[in-house]
This record gives C-alpha cells, sequence and structure tokens, in this order.
C-alpha cells in the first residue's frame, strides 16, 4: 500500500468519526421531532373537547387558536426535522445528453475497459455534454448515506480536442478511481454523506416559504405560534451549519489526498506521462473552450453557423499553442511543464476548502509506467459525428440570433478564416500581452511623457514585471491570510512556514513595493515610447484614447461594480425566496430597488460614452439602449407596485454596462498590442 493510500485511509477515519456524530446529532433531532408531532395529536384528542365545555365565544376563540398555533408548532418543526429523511436532489445539466452503447459502441468499449481496470462497475447511463470535463454524478438523499447510490458519467466532448484516446482514458481511470476498490472503499460513502450534509445544512423548500407566511398572518397568539418555529428552527439551522462546517473542514482535506489516491490510479493503469500529459492539455483546453464560446456567439449575431463548434475549439486551441510554442495534438504528449517565464511564488499554502491540489502538485506527485503502446488516435474516434452533431447543436442553439436574418451554415475553410480573425482582433500578440493584460501603473496624463525613452520591450523588463504580477499575487494572499479570509492548514513563504500570528507582511511589502516602482516606471516608458514613435497625430489621439479608456474602465468597475453586484446579488436572494412580505419589507425591497436605479444611471451619466460606443458592435444599437436607460428621469412611487419587467430592466441595464466595461478595457488593450507591433516594422 503506497503512501497516498495511507493517507487517505486515516483521513477517512476521521472524516467518518464526524459523519457518525453529526448523523447521531440528527437522530436525536428526528426523534425530537417525532415526539412533537405525538404531542401534536394528543393535544387535539385531549384539549378540543376541554375547549367546547367553555360557556364564553371569545374564550373558545381564544383557547382555539392556542392549540392550532401549538399543533402547527408541533407540527412545523416536526415535519422541519424529518423532512430531509424523505427528500432528494438531483444532480441536473440542461446541457447533457444521454447516449448508448448502441448509439457510440467505442467509446462504452473504452469505459468497460477503464471500469475493469479500476475495479469499478460500470456506470449506470452515461451522458455527454459539450464541456471540458469529466465527472461522475448521481442523486442523493439522507438514505443515500447507508446504501449505495448507482452512479452516472458524464463526459465533456470538450476533452477530445488535441487529446488522444489514452489521454482520455486517463481522464476517465482518474473519476473511477474515486470509487475503485484499489482506492479508498469508503470514499464513495464519505462523498455522499457529505453532500447529503449540506443539504441538511443548507437546503431550502417550500417549508421555508410556508413558515414564512404564517409568521405573517394577522391571527395574533396562532402567529406568534409561527414566529417561535422559525425562531427555533433558526437556531437548529445555525446548529447544522457548525456541524457541517466541523465535517466538512476535515473532508476538504480528505478530497485532497483522494485526488492524489485517484492520480495513481489512473497513472497506474495508463502510465505517468499519458496521464500528465492529458492534465497538462486539459489547462488549455479550458480556456480556450472560453474563447470557443465567444467565437460561437459573433458567428451567431453575424447571421453564421458551423455544424460543429468542435472544429472551433481545435482551431483556436491550436492558435493558444502556437503563441505559446507548444507542440500540442493527438500525435504527441506533452512530456514537460510549459514554461511561461515567470518566477516561483514565495508563498506556498495549502488552502482548507480547496477540494483539488493544484496541477502541479498532482504532476510532481504522480508516479507509474506501463508496458504498452500508447494509442495516439483521436478521441473522436470514440464517437460517432451524428453525435457530436447533436452536442454541437446544444451550444449552437442558445446563442443569440436576430430576428429576421437568415442563417448561413459556414464552411471549414471560411470558419478557419473567421476564427483566425477573430483570434487576431481580441487577443494581445506575444509579447505585448505580458506588459498589457494586468492592471496598469500609469496615469495618461502624466508629465514624464514628454521625455523620449529607450525601447521598453526588453527581456529584463519583461522579466520585471512577471515578477511583479507574481509578488502582487503573493501580496494578496498574504493579506488574505492575514485578515482571515482565507483559511491554510500550513503557510510558507521563501520555504519556511509561518503561522498566521507571524505572516511576514512587512518583508514581503517591502519587496513588492520596490518591484511597483520599478513596473510603473516600464508602464510610462511603454506609454511615452509608443506616443514618440506614432507615425501622425491620428495615431497619437488613438493611443492616448486607448489609454485613457483601460483607466477609465478600471476606475468605474473598481468604484461601481462590487457595489452593484452585491445589491443585486441581494435583491435577487429576496425575490427569489417566493414569501410574502409585510408592507415594511415590501418598502424596504423598493427602495432598494430604486436605489440601485439611481446608482446605475449615476454611473453612465459620468461615465464616456464614446468609450462604451467603442466597446460595442457597431449596429447593435446597444449605445442607444443605454443612452435611453441613463436619461431616463422618471421616479418611482414607494406605494406604486413593483413591475417585475422594470426590475428586469434595472438590473439587465446594470450588468450590461458593466460587461461593456471589461469589454473596453480588453479591447482598448489588444488594439494597443496590436499597434506597438505596427510601431516596432
Amino acid at each position: 500500500m503506497d503512501s497516498t493510500s495511507t493517507a487517505v485511509k486515516h483521513q477517512a477515519k476521521d472524516v467518518i468519526i464526524k459523519i457518525a456524530l453529526f448523523v447521531f446529532v440528527y437522530v436525536l433531532l428526528i426523534a425530537l421531532g417525532a415526539t412533537l408531532l405525538w404531542f401534536a395529536f394528543q393535544l387535539v384528542y385531549f384539549a378540543l373537547p376541554i375547549v367546547f365545555s367553555y360557556s364564553s365565544i371569545r374564550a373558545i376563540i381564544f383557547m382555539l387558536l392556542l392549540i392550532a398555533g401549538g399543533v402547527g408548532f408541533a407540527l412545523m418543526f416536526g415535519l422541519y426535522l424529518v423532512k430531509f429523511l424523505f427528500s432528494r436532489t438531483r444532480n441536473e445539466n440542461s446541457q447533457r445528453r444521454l447516449v448508448t452503447e448502441k448509439e457510440c459502441p467505442e467509446l462504452f468499449k473504452a469505459i468497460r475497459e477503464v471500469a475493469t481496470a479500476t475495479s469499478c462497475p460500470m456506470p449506470k447511463k452515461v451522458f455527454l455534454s459539450p464541456d471540458v470535463n469529466a465527472c461522475v454524478f448521481y442523486d442523493t438523499s439522507f438514505w443515500s448515506i447507508f446504501f449505495p447510490v448507482q452512479k452516472n458519467l458524464e463526459i465533456g466532448l470538450g476533452l477530445f480536442t488535441c487529446t488522444n484516446v489514452d489521454e482520455l482514458k486517463s481522464i476517465l481511470a482518474h473519476e473511477f478511481g474515486h470509487f475503485s476498490q484499489d482506492s479508498m472503499k469508503v470514499g464513495s460513502g464519505v462523498y455522499v454523506a457529505n453532500t447529503v450534509l449540506y443539504n441538511l445544512a443548507y437546503g431550502e423548500d417550500r417549508w421555508d416559504k410556508w413558515v414564512h407566511n404564517w409568521c405573517r398572518m394577522n391571527l395574533g397568539v396562532f402567529s406568534l405560534f409561527g414566529v417561535l418555529t422559525q425562531w427555533i428552527t433558526n437556531q437548529i439551522w445555525k446548529l447544522l451549519h457548525v456541524m457541517y462546517r466541523f465535517v466538512n473542514r476535515s473532508y476538504m482535506k480528505l478530497s485532497r489526498s483522494m485526488e492524489y489516491d485517484a492520480d495513481a490510479i489512473a497513472c497506474r493503469y495508463i502510465g505517468k506521462d499519458v496521464f500528465s500529459s492529458a492534465l497538462r492539455k486539459i489547462d488549455y483546453l479550458g480556456q480556450s473552450y472560453q474563447i470557443t464560446q465567444d467565437v460561437v456567439s459573433s458567428l451567431s449575431t453575424a447571421g453564421k453557423k458551423t455544424d460543429n463548434i468542435f472544429h472551433v475549439h481545435e482551431i483556436i486551441t491550436n492558435m493558444l499553442a502556437q503563441d505559446d510554442k507548444v507542440c500540442l495534438g493527438c500525435d504527441a504528449l506533452i512530456t514537460h511543464k510549459v514554461d511561461y517565464g515567470y518566477p516561483e511564488s514565495r508563498v506556498k499554502t495549502e488552502n482548507i476548502w480547496d477540494t483539488h491540489p493544484p496541477m502541479d502538485d498532482r504532476i510532481a506527485a504522480a508516479s507509474g509506467t506501463v508496458e504498452k503502446e500508447t494509442d495516439f488516435r483521436p478521441s473522436w474516434v470514440l464517437v460517432p459525428d451524428s453525435i457530436v452533431q447533436s452536442i454541437s447543436d446544444i451550444i449552437q442553439n442558445t446563442m443569440p440570433e436576430v430576428e429576421g436574418q437568415q442563417v448561413a451554415l459556414i464552411n471549414k475553410e471560411d470558419l478557419a478564416e473567421e476564427c483566425r480573425e477573430y483570434y487576431k482582433n481580441n487577443t494581445i500578440p506575444p509579447p505585448y500581452s505580458v506588459f498589457l493584460r494586468r492592471s496598469l501603473l500609469v496615469s495618461p496624463n502624466e508629465e514624464a511623457i514628454s521625455e523620449e525613452v529607450a525601447y521598453p520591450f526588453t527581456a529584463e523588463n519583461m522579466a520585471l514585471v512577471k515578477e511583479y504580477e507574481v509578488a502582487l499575487g503573493d501580496w494578496r494572499t498574504l493579506n488574505a491570510i492575514h485578515q482571515k479570509q482565507m483559511e491554510v492548514e500550513k503557510m510558507y513563504y521563501r520555504g519556511n512556514e509561518y503561522s498566521r500570528e507571524r505572516i511576514p507582511l512587512d518583508q514581503h511589502k517591502a519587496y513588492f513595493e520596490t518591484l511597483e516602482k520599478e513596473v510603473k516606471r516600464i508602464d510610462t516608458a511603454v506609454y511615452t515610447y509608443a506616443l514618440h514613435h506614432a507615425r501622425n497625430e491620428e495615431e497619437t489621439v488613438e493611443i492616448r484614447f486607448l489609454y485613457d479608456s483601460i483607466a477609465f474602465s478600471d476606475a468605474f468597475k473598481g468604484e461601481y461594480g462590487e457595489d452593484i453586484y452585491h445589491r443585486i446579488d441581494v435583491l435577487v436572494y429576496y425575490f427569489n425566496r417566493g414569501v410574502g412580505y409585510t408592507e415594511e419589507e415590501l418598502k424596504s425591497l423598493k427602495k432598494a430597488v430604486f436605489d440601485l436605479q439611481d446608482l446605475t444611471r449615476t454611473m453612465m451619466n459620468k461615465g464616456n460614452w464614446d468609450m462604451i460606443a467603442f466597446a460595442t458592435e457597431a449596429g447593435s444599437g446597444l449605445l442607444k439602449q443605454l443612452q435611453d436607460f441613463a436619461a431616463d428621469e422618471s421616479k418611482q412611487s414607494l406605494d406604486a407596485d413593483l413591475q417585475v419587467d422594470h426590475i428586469n430592466s434595472i438590473f439587465s441595464h446594470a450588468n450590461l454596462y458593466l460587461n461593456l466595461l471589461d469589454v473596453l478595457n480588453w479591447k482598448a488593450k489588444s488594439r494597443l498590442g496590436k499597434m506597438f507591433k505596427e510601431l516596432e516594422k
């Protein structure tokens, strides 16, 4: 037995003990709930005959309300404590498509081979999705802790791009490894138990709506029992929250160890080199999939579509790999870490709430070789084209279309050209991306720009910028730990272990601020160099405009973004509860909506419409839509009814404007990168 499996088993014992304690507490609560239900029955059985013996109608009504309140309390509180015995959580994903062995015989053959090799049963069902992901999933209930559940397998076709058959099998072997006989046998039960505990501690349902409405009834003593029920259940809820965190703290540590253990199983089956290559490719595929969705959306807006979005995914992935000088394809393994030239972080931590270790740590810990030839066939041979197209359509059908516009199917040659054009227009060419793909430390109006500077895009300056980015990340991590925003198991700085109370903040601050001064000098030099090498007045004006746009988007996102997003989240939470509100609560909600509307309009009216126009697509009508919203000075009355359309309009305009600030920032930097490249010719 290797050290990883031993660690998993020791940690599993700790988690199982805590889960058992949680279950014991919950069983006691169930017993209390059953007792209360019995009390409700006894109250009705014995008290009603006594009540109707009273001669006073008022006394009878009061006692009936008192009994009804007591019965309601016993029933609702008892139901609260036992309802989780009958609840069920469904793992749903609208983008999944069920496939059968008849439809995908080669894929099922590969799955069966992996299942056999990892001593794991075949999944109950197999689903395909468009994502860059693979997972084993299942529905859970309280009884899942004690009885085995049948597991389903989801495979994202985004994984098939640029991977070979064995790399895909290694990913599946890792997923099966979590539940195999060679791995921790109790792993599946622990995972299910943790999922159920989360549902117990945080789940909300119709019961919460019933009690909330009960509290709002104007029925005197009867309503007071509703308030009592709500208060007591809130205390139980807090207890369950505390116990869940108590269990989950150990579970997360176990989860990280389970990742290493599942990695080891995959390596024993397929070999370290193949599995490590798969992990490195997944990192690329995840990045390129995001761009792929943007490309497909852009095509849809232009009235174009492809019969296979994974052709787009492959083109974009290869472009990213080409920029990084990485050989990426199904016919080769990535056997070495891709070196981006960034220095190693000075801070090493293990976040208590992380479920997965960093990829580099997983690859470093992987071991094992297999004496067999690697199957370099592309993963696509496992899935028929018709199935691939049906999965592609899942994404295509969610894309926006212009009303009345004809949609034309684009051929592969034109698709490749469209992808290249989109990539060119929406990415920063190397090496300028290092200097631009971050928050810039330059004020466009600094006097220093009047002095000509030396060529700024040197290897030395690039190394300083990279060192600064790593130092900035370390600075944020150290502050998060110091301010108790991040809980860590251990924290190392430059190889030395520190407690939270002794974090070397001052030491790192001095180092970071020195770098910050250097990078500010570099950013100013880049700005100055660009202005001095502009070929005409038009380019000078454009460079200033682009830098002003970056400064504007950063400033407004910082000033308004977090506040507006928080307000929207709070309002969405309250509106989605689906419960009734008192008159005062409703007025508070209305005021919150109107305050959000005023804040959004203030942000828009203080902004720069020329810059926002630069971020929008020509002819889209978005600019006019935002300007009309900002110009509307109509005031809402707190006495008027809230209109759902009006609320949604506020949310959508606020989100749209903030999103355009991000688009503006990126488009300005992308354009600057291309201008820098032109200036050097």
